[in-house]
């Protein structure tokens, strides 16, 4: 039974209350509140894989043309790896009939043909699967400007399209992902975190907001706290 709009409003005032009051470790808070009732789910939109009736296999190919330096040599597969593992749980939790090719297989593919990136429909089809998701890294960045590197504020912007193999007619859709992280709580301090760490840190928030174009996350997830 889907819960009244008033409920909601109500539970996200007494969330952005706590939130004034006790910090953002919020999660059993949520939990509590929401016990009792199903929490609503914000829908992917016009990017979402799961098509109704259809079982729906999906590639994701990722491509960083920046100049990189040590903390970014493994960028690629990184990102990739962690997206699709994460997007795999997030169909799976959400019952979407979507099945994505292994990171493993994908990288071999694109160790095998080292330009794909110029034809990256072909090598959806060569993959052979329905959709493709096309990631290409615009900017990354770990430090906050000005810092001298002494304060950790990851920055990113990625290009995401997907291609609907199936109909090679269409045009593919397209949107830009923009993010920083921390918000609410500031930069880091590098003296509270190895670089290694806060990377693969900001890395799980960028691979878990993506997932929100592909399929639906909990509204609570639109209010929680870094």
């Amino acid at each position: 039974m889907a819960v009244p709009a008033r409920r909601w409003r109500l539970l996200g005032l007494v969330i952005l209350a706590a939130c004034l009051t006790a910090g953002c470790d919020l999660p059993s808070l949520v939990y509590f509140l929401a016990t009792g009732f199903q929490e609503p789910q914000e829908d992917a939109g016009d990017l979402k894989l799961a098509v109704k009736g259809k079982e729906v296999k999906v590639a994701v190919l990722t491509y960083c043309p920046l100049e990189r330096g040590p903390e970014f040599i493994d960028l690629d597969r990184d990102l990739s790896g962690m997206f699709v593992r994460h997007l795999q749980q997030a169909c799976k939790a959400n019952k979407d009939k979507v099945t994505l090719i292994s990171h493993a297989k994908v990288q071999a593919y694109k160790n095998q043909h080292p330009n794909w990136f110029l034809k990256v429909e072909e090598a959806g089809r060569q993959l052979d699967v329905d959709k493709l998701i096309y990631l290409e890294v615009q900017s990354l960045s770990l430090y906050e400007q000005g810092s001298a590197n002494q304060l950790y504020r990851g920055r990113a912007s990625i290009s995401v399209k997907v291609f609907d193999l199936n109909k090679p007619d269409d045009y593919q859709l397209e949107k830009t992902y923009a993010c920083e992280y921390p918000t609410a709580k500031g930069p880091i301090s590098v003296d509270e975190k190895k670089p290694r760490e806060f990377y693969l840190e900001f890395l799980g928030y960028v691979v878990r907001h993506l997932s929100w174009y592909f399929t639906a996350h909990p509204v609570s997830d639109d209010i929680t706290c870094d």
